[in-house]
Formats: C-alpha cells, sequence, structure tokens
C-alpha cells in the first residue's frame, strides 16, 4: 500500500527566482529526476512510467503561508496555500479579481509546508519556489491525473474491502471493491490427558498409556482465519480409520470431562472453523486401570516349597524385600528359604498389591506326581492335607500314600472314614504305606464292598 502523506515527484523542474520582470525568465529552472518509489497504480505503472515531456505551457505555483491581497501575480501563476506545519497545500488563482480554487474548484494538492517543500526540492535557499506543471491544451486542466492507491478498509473472511485511488496531483479520487478472504486452512487442536498432549492423527494406535484414577480430558482448538466454529470428541475403544471417522455419533464439546477405570479408550476430536474446514486429531491408546494386581497361587501368609514359580503380569514390576527382582518371561522362580518375605507387584497404571509368604525346602511327595488324580478327595490348605475319600483309579496293584503332590504342594493323606473307600475297585493287591493317618479311621466295615477280585 503507498504511503498517502509522500507527494510522488511529478513535477519536471524547480526554478530559482533571479529576478523580478513578470515574466518566466525571473528564473532559472533546474531539472529534477523521478521519483524512485514504484507507487501503486490502477494500470500497474510507476511514477516514472508516467512522466512525459513538458509541454510549451506552464503553470507557475507560487507556496504562500496567506494568499496575497496586493501585488498579485494573476493566471497563469497559481498560488498554493500552505499554511505553517501542514501537510496539504490547495491551489488557488486570481480571475476576476477574486481568487477561486484552481483547476474549476479541484483542491488538495499535497505539496507541504515551506519548509517540506525546500528540503524536498534539493534545499533551495533565498529565493520563491516555483513548481512547473503541465498544462492540458485543450481542456485547460493542468495535469493528466496520476492515481495511486491504498486498501481503506480491509477484506476480512466475512466482508470485502475497498480499496481507494487518489490523484495526488487534484485529489481527485475513487473506490474498488477488494474481495473478501478465503479461508482453506485448516484449524488446529490439542487433547489434553494428564501430562500427555495430542495434537495430530494416528494411523496406528497403541495401547501404552496407563493410569489408575480418574483423568481429565480438555480440548483447545484455534483458527486464526475465520475461527473456530465446533469442537466435538468421541469415545472409542479401539481405532477408527480416517475413513469412518466421519460417521461416528459425535458430543458437542464444552467444557473438560473426566475417563474413570475401568475401560480402554482412544479419544478422536474433530475441530470445524466458521468456513467449515475440517480437522481431526485423536490420542493414543489409553488404559485405565484401578485393580491391584494377584498373585497366582501364593496367599498372603501362606508357606510355600522352595522352587516355586511365581507369574506375573506383563510389564509388573516385582520386589522382594523390598529389592527389585529380574523376571525369566514374567515369572519368577523362589530358589531361597525365607520367612515373613514380603512380595510387592507394582503393574503399568501403577496399582500395588503386597503379600508376607514363607519359603521352606521343597518337601518331596511319596506319590508319583499326578497319581492324586486316582482319589476323590479334599484339600486342608492350613494344615497341609490331603482327605482319601474313594479310589477311582483302575490299576491293579494300588498303593495309598502318605503325601501327594497337587499343584505344587505337599499335601498329608488323611483318611477319616473308610465306607467305600474302594467300592467296586478293580484292584487285585492294596498297600498303605505307614505315613497314611489314619488316627481318626472309622466304619471300616464296608471298606472293600465290591472289590471282588482284590486279594490281598
Amino acid at each position: 500500500m503507498a504511503d498517502t502523506t509522500k507527494k510522488p515527484n511529478t513535477v519536471k523542474s524547480i526554478g530559482k527566482k533571479v529576478a523580478d520582470n513578470g515574466n518566466a525568465d525571473d528564473y532559472v529552472y533546474i531539472p529534477i529526476g523521478a521519483d524512485a518509489d514504484n507507487v501503486d497504480r490502477p494500470d500497474g505503472s510507476t511514477v516514472e512510467d508516467s512522466l512525459v515531456n513538458i509541454e510549451s505551457k506552464k503553470v507557475e505555483i507560487i507556496p504562500v503561508e496567506t494568499l496575497p491581497t496586493n501585488d498579485i501575480k494573476e493566471y497563469p501563476f497559481v498560488y498554493a496555500l500552505v499554511r505553517p506545519n501542514e501537510t496539504k497545500g490547495i491551489l488557488y488563482e486570481y480571475r476576476n479579481n477574486e481568487w477561486i480554487p484552481y483547476g474549476n474548484g479541484s483542491n488538495g494538492i499535497w505539496l507541504g509546508t515551506k519548509e517540506e517543500c525546500a528540503k524536498e526540492f534539493n534545499n533551495i535557499e533565498n529565493g520563491t519556489i516555483v513548481i512547473i506543471i503541465n498544462k492540458n491544451e485543450d481542456t485547460g486542466e493542468t495535469h493528466t491525473h496520476d492515481y495511486v492507491c491504498f486498501v481503506t478498509k480491509e477484506p476480512t473472511y466475512s466482508q470485502s474491502g475497498i480499496k481507494t485511488y487518489i490523484c495526488y496531483l487534484c485529489g481527485d479520487s475513487y473506490t474498488e471493491e477488494v474481495p473478501a478472504l478465503v479461508d482453506s486452512i485448516k484449524p488446529a487442536g490439542v487433547i489434553r490427558i494428564g501430562n500427555n498432549e495430542y495434537s495430530s492423527w494416528k494411523d496406528s494406535i497403541s495401547f501404552d498409556t496407563y493410569y489408575k484414577d480418574n483423568q481429565s480430558v480438555s480440548i483447545e482448538a484455534t483458527d486464526n482465519e475465520t475461527g473456530v466454529k465446533e469442537i466435538a470428541y468421541y469415545l472409542a475403544t479401539s481405532a477408527i480409520s480416517l475413513s469412518d471417522i466421519g460417521s461416528v455419533n459425535w458430543t458437542v464439546y464444552n467444557d473438560t470431562f473426566e475417563i474413570a477405570p475401568n475401560n480402554n479408550y482412544i479419544v478422536y476430536v474433530r475441530i470445524k472453523d466458521n468456513s467449515d474446514n475440517v480437522t481431526y486429531i485423536c490420542s493414543d491408546g489409553i488404559v485405565m486401570d484401578n485393580i491391584p494386581p494377584v498373585f497366582e497361587g501364593l496367599q498372603d501368609g501362606g508357606t510355600y516349597p522352595t522352587g516355586t514359580v511365581l507369574t506375573v503380569e506383563e510389564g509388573a514390576i516385582l520386589t522382594v524385600n523390598g529389592q527389585t527382582v529380574d523376571l525369566v518371561n514374567n515369572t519368577y522362580t523362589f530358589s531361597e528359604v525365607m520367612d515373613n518375605c514380603i512380595l510387592s507387584i507394582i503393574d503399568k497404571a501403577g496399582n500395588e498389591n503386597t503379600v508376607t509368604i514363607n519359603f521352606e525346602t521343597k518337601e518331596i511327595a511319596e506319590a508319583p506326581i499326578n497319581s492324586h488324580l486316582n482319589w476323590n478327595y479334599s484339600l486342608d490348605d492350613i494344615n497341609k492335607k490331603i482327605q482319601l475319600k474313594s479310589y477311582k483309579g483302575t490299576e491293579r496293584d494300588v498303593t495309598v500314600y502318605g503325601s501327594y503332590e497337587v499343584d505344587g504342594k505337599i499335601y498329608n493323606s488323611v483318611i477319616d472314614n473308610g465306607e467305600n473307600l474302594f467300592y467296586n475297585s478293580t484292584a487285585e493287591t492294596i498297600k498303605f504305606n505307614d505315613t497314611v493317618d489314619t488316627s481318626n479311621l472309622t466304619n471300616t466295615s464296608s471298606m472293600f464292598l465290591g472289590a471282588k477280585i482284590l486279594s490281598t
């Protein structure tokens, strides 16, 4: 936009008064070069482009602070009324004994103060500044309009603007409409969950972010062009493709909301500006979990043999008596005898569980592995006893062992009720080890009822 306080140099020469004969010979004329600024014109030309040869007839302009009342030079002398410290001068000519605006009433010709004129035109001293401008032979006009333009009303995305063209020589002006701006820039936004921020779309989603407490979700959107029209969100439990996201049931976002355990979430966001440009962003996969981890196969206060293997969930941290231990495929083997061993598991979400366990030397069961499956039985975990109720195996030679291993634990055998213990069994021989606890055995009369082939 052109600077309207700077006068384009359309003058062709300046003069210094050297005599007072009342004619053009009173002045010595010095040529002036064109202004170097590329002033914006409707036809795209510059000031220098518009300069033409000086015509034979000229008008002499004399800057004054007040219009004279005597010794007035009539046309073609023209006076520029330039008051001190003003930036515009108005041209007047004296005709028919009166002062009239020069050029059939045109005004607003910019000259500046006398001091500014003098500075601009090579600091001429000790003489009257005379500016020579073109005069049209046919119309009497002293110039051809020389327009510069600038925006007087900036266009916005909702309203058109106005560009004003002004002739620097006479002040003539006209306007043109500047089209409203077109917004093709998508809005931006950010999702904030805990200490994490998400500001882009993700084609690949992984659930690697864990929280155990409720989390606040806030969404911020910006659009520097037409402004944000709407923010909407959608809570998903699995990933959605960009081609499908537009068809989900969106919820208009008005304020911060919370997500709570126990579930998985992906927060999808749609941001629309006032030109209906749309941006989609989303969070990572979020796991909300406040359930403490468990000790598979171990009970608080229990006693277990050395060699017991504990399996923990992936990503969890196991500490033994306050020391973090290394896991192998998410397992840990307790190989040492320990009393009141404090075990702690912390999962990915920060949930923690603690138990106290005793580990003693591993006992060896008398019975072969899985031989307890030949019996109907019940377990007493507190007293580490297995109550043998009835034999259901098919072996012909049967041994009743003093202890059996069940799920890695050793249980001592007890028979309290002998009724139907071997009812209809196929056993030919039955052996009871001495360590079987039969101290409370009662009702043995039908212990071997139906065991038809039993010999010993």
